[in-house]
């Protein structure tokens, strides 16, 4: 299975590199111009909260054209930090680059695996504290992000995403979708073997965030919440990537839905989860809005579909 995910130059290398500690991973395509901080951040966090453990940094790109994975290996890191910048596999997508972290992850024997977005613009090195001591410190298996956010971000996740976990699975996980993320070893191995990757294609893109929260709390992992504070990242275009990303998040949520049936029908409650970490009130960066741009996206298709419809005389 190695094989097929990572190039076996890349394979070479990661075996040469041997085991580590920690593995930080960075999914990106197209986030020249925020990689680089995300980087630093993670970089910095790690030589500080992480002393004496081995760590490896691994970008895991989509093909960008704008220069990430160059932008990644420029960053100001410590040096003991070692870094890899890697092409994955497969189909082009969110989940793809993950697959790939998690071969990493797998092949050095890492006790812990972090993953960042590489558009965020509000991450500090404190951020590899708050998402790797529980794991690394307090055996936890899984830890989502605790943000703060604008009302009018994560559309999905506040509409959907989050109220129907918290309804089927009883877990109040705020983030179920957040993009950062701490996994332990054991939820990595659980994750790489899933027979999900074949059959269900939308796990390859952005339908991979629901489906990691959805197994960790099915397979009965401790999961707990990182507080990160104020979440400042690239929003994504409704009109481009909102549309795809909810059929691939619902449509994966649904599978769960039926492969976990035996879990969600008994559930009569939900309960808090773990917060790890102070939780603090930031001023938050508004994001704008233009109802009559989405407007106009929402009744376009629906005025050609009337316009083909012919009134009988």
């Amino acid at each position: 299975m190695t094989t097929e995910i990572l190039d076996q130059n890349v394979l070479r290398d990661i075996r040469k590199l041997g085991p580590v500690d920690v593995v930080v991973g960075i999914p990106s395509y197209g986030n020249a111009s925020t990689i680089a901080g995300v980087a630093e951040a993670l970089g910095f966090g790690m030589d500080k909260y992480y002393q004496g453990a081995k760590v490896l940094m691994i970008n895991s790109d989509g093909g960008s054209k704008d220069g990430t994975p160059e932008a990644f290996l420029s960053a100001d890191v410590p040096d003991r930090i070692c870094r890899m910048a890697i092409l994955y596999k497969g189909t082009y997508g969110k989940g793809s680059a993950l697959r790939a972290i998690f071969e990493v992850a797998r092949e050095t024997e890492a006790r812990i695996c972090i993953v960042a977005d590489a558009d965020s613009r509000s991450i500090t090195p404190d951020w590899a504290r708050q998402l790797g001591y529980p794991v690394f410190q307090e055996n936890y298996g899984y830890v989502t992000p605790f943000y703060l956010r604008d009302k009018h971000d994560a559309t999905i996740t506040n509409s959907l995403v989050y109220p129907v976990t918290r309804a089927l699975y009883g877990q109040r996980i705020r983030q179920p979708i957040g993009g950062d993320f701490a996994l332990s070893r054991g939820l990595v191995c659980i994750l790489r073997q899933d027979r999900f990757w074949e059959s269900h294609p939308s796990i390859a893109k952005f339908g991979v965030d629901i489906w990691m929260t959805t197994t960790a709390i099915c397979e009965g992992l401790r999961i707990c919440q990182a507080a990160l504070g104020v979440k400042i990242h690239d929003p994504k275009k409704p009109s481009r990537d909102l549309s795809p990303m909810f059929r691939q998040v619902v449509g994966t949520m649904f599978e769960l839905m039926k492969r976990y049936d035996h879990k969600w029908l008994i559930i009569k409650h939900s309960q808090p989860v773990d917060i790890y970490g102070e939780y603090r009130f930031s001023e938050i960066e508004d994001i704008e809005i233009h109802p009559l741009v989405l407007l106009n996206i929402f009744f376009e298709p629906l005025s050609l579909r009337f316009s083909e419809i012919k009134i009988p005389q």
